[in-house]
């Protein structure tokens, strides 16, 4: 898996990439949402460079197929090696708001979306409270 350095615009981009092809579908919902929240600039990069992050996550997973071909779109050894990528508390708060709007636009929760989110918080020691107490004091 490419490296990038802790916490870079492409690592908090790649880990909201992993969120958008969580459930096997890219709706287009969740791509607009990055524009509407100006998420490109918040994070730091154009959206030309997110969207190389992004073809980029897409190739590192596909080279990481089983015998069989499978690609697991989902992979806890993968997920916490990218959350340890961000270790700013700022910044984690910031890649989780990003990521609950992700989530949520396409008005479809599903399962594995709502345990990957999970999974993420609890690995960052993040609760929601957190995230609607950092969005409050913007």
């Amino acid at each position: 898996m490419k490296r990038y350095e802790h916490n870079s615009p492409e690592a908090i981009a790649r880990i909201i990439a992993m969120m958008i092809v969580t459930d096997a579908e890219v709706h287009p919902g969740e791509i607009d949402i990055l524009e509407t929240l100006n998420a490109y600039d918040v994070i730091g990069l154009t959206k030309e460079q997110f969207t190389q992050v992004f073809h980029d996550y897409l190739a590192d997973i596909s080279d990481e197929q089983d015998e069989e071909g499978n690609v697991h779109l989902v992979s806890t050894e993968r997920l916490n090696h990218m959350l340890d990528d961000v270790t700013d508390p700022k910044k984690r708060l910031l890649t989780a708001a990003i990521l609950l709007d992700v989530t949520k636009s396409d008005h479809e929760l599903q399962e594995i979306e709502i345990a990957v989110f999970q999974h993420i918080l609890k690995h960052w020691h993040l609760s929601l409270d957190d995230i609607e107490a950092s969005i409050q004091a913007l």
